[in-house]
């Protein structure tokens, strides 16, 4: 497949994004899979098993169009970040695998078992088994830290997810992996302060190459003044403004993600009519997510207010 074709598929599937007249048909709706059927999903038994098989089906068709399926794997990367974390802490753990799979990564249930339940890399390809290589080795005495795990895991992934996306020149795919190491990495910041960590225990699970710097991050951590925090952020990310003071108010950091979700769909949207590249491609998949996520919010509370979901161009 090429840009344009792949491209002009998806920009017809866009019409079908849900926009907040279709939440608050959810938002009133006494069977919201019945609701869900009506605008369009295929109705599995449970609202989980719907929502997940949209994602796979997702997923399927950027795999289907996708001209560069190396940069196209790097939309699920942070679901194969979560896969892997999963599979390495049951194993160090002891823990069930039942259930634990998210479909939209780029590596199976049945990789993952065998690469590190049963330290078998014969069925991935030699890029990854050089990844799976690397990521054991990093976390060679970290059995004890399930913090660590994460953290060197997420390092890894996204290092590499940047390497990848410099040699090819494509500007959405690189600034949506720097929005989310800085998105993560503040966070971080934020939980890491409300628990009190030990400075480098912070300074340990940081990813790098994001645009706000580690050794920024690091005085941030120590700064008990809101509004420096704040004037260091949005210095670097000015629409994080808003975000900031309301969670500095009433300190939730699921909202706050949330305001990240939506900001980082805003700077995507910047490049979905790039039709030689692969914006249009990353703003289509990301806006599945957004909307599959806000659907598990409103099916959780059905009351939620419409500005507390996750906004896109269809529901901003």
């Amino acid at each position: 497949m090429n840009y344009p074709y792949a491209n002009g598929v998806l920009k017809v599937k866009e019409a079908d994004l849900f926009t907040n007249a279709s939440y608050l048909r959810l938002k009133d709706s006494k069977d919201i899979l019945k609701t869900l059927e009506e605008l369009g999903y295929e109705k599995k038994e449970t609202i989980e098993a719907t929502l997940v098989n949209e994602l796979v089906k997702t997923k399927e068709l950027i795999d289907s169009l996708s001209p560069n399926p190396k940069l196209t794997n790097c939309f699920f990367l942070v679901s194969d970040a979560t896969n892997i974390k999963a599979y390495y802490k049951a194993r160090i753990f002891n823990l069930s695998t039942e259930d634990l799979h998210i479909p939209n990564s780029n590596f199976s249930k049945e990789n993952l078992e065998e690469a590190i339940l049963n330290s078998n890399l014969k069925g991935l390809a030699k890029e990854n088994q050089k990844l799976f290589i690397k990521i054991g080795k990093e976390l060679e005495g970290l059995e004890e830290n399930p913090r660590l795990i994460s953290a060197k895991i997420d390092q890894i992934l996204f290092e590499k997810a940047y390497k990848d996306s410099k040699k090819i020149d494509d500007h959405a795919l690189r600034e949506y992996l720097v929005l989310n190491i800085d998105t993560i990495n503040i966070i971080t910041l934020f939980r890491a302060k409300r628990l009190n960590f030990d400075l480098e225990e912070v300074l340990d699970v940081f990813i790098d190459n994001g645009k706000i710097k580690i050794d920024v991050l690091k005085d941030l951590y120590q700064e008990e003044d809101e509004e420096k925090i704040l004037k260091a952020i949005t210095l670097v990310y000015p629409k994080l403004e808003n975000p900031l003071n309301r969670f500095f108010k009433d300190q939730s950091l699921d909202l706050l993600e949330r305001a990240f979700k939506s900001f980082t769909l805003e700077e995507i949207a910047k490049y979905e009519y790039d039709s030689m590249k692969l914006g249009p491609m990353l703003y289509y998949y990301l806006s599945k997510e957004v909307e599959i996520e806000n659907i598990r919010l409103i099916y959780f509370d059905q009351s939620i207010a419409l500005t507390d979901l996750i906004k896109g161009e269809k529901n901003g």
